[in-house]
């Protein structure tokens, strides 16, 4: 199993629970309400965590490591040039915010891409309140993409 595969299935059980319905559900009942919300909120999760994880791949040789939430700082620090110390005070929200423009699929590699095409089945996905869920750290899917 690869670790997009990985991040995937440490996921999905509690969001799929977050949103009333069991992991096989999410499966066997694609199109129900409770099913698309969870894949387009699974699909966000993700698409995040991909981009953390590859401007972490970026900066690997770095002398400082960006594990967790680091990653999103640097990338907000960049974008911004605010003070790490002000950008650390900030909450999740806030530093996704500050990376909006960058949090889309064209900004990852194709393989990525692609996977994100697989979850999303290339619909439509319906909106959803990204911070609704909190049994998921942002920035903690590195410990599932190690391998790719």
């Amino acid at each position: 199993m690869n670790g997009y595969e990985n991040l995937y299935l440490a996921i999905l059980p509690d969001l799929a629970e977050h949103y009333g319905i069991s992991s096989s559900h999410f499966q066997s009942n694609p199109h129900s309400t409770s099913s698309q919300q969870c894949r387009s909120h699974l699909y966000k999760l993700i698409l995040i965590e991909f981009y953390l994880h590859e401007h972490r791949l970026k900066n690997s040789k770095s002398v400082l490591h960006l594990d967790g939430v680091a990653a999103l700082h640097h990338l907000v620090y960049l974008k911004t040039k605010w003070t790490p110390a002000s950008i650390r005070n900030l909450n999740t929200p806030d530093l996704l915010f500050a990376l909006l423009d960058d949090l889309v699929p064209d900004q990852l590699s194709e393989t990525a891409q692609n996977y994100l095409a697989v979850i999303s089945k290339n619909q439509r996905l319906p909106k959803i309140d990204l911070m609704s869920y909190t049994g998921w750290e942002i920035g903690s899917g590195g410990q599932y993409l190690k391998d790719e």
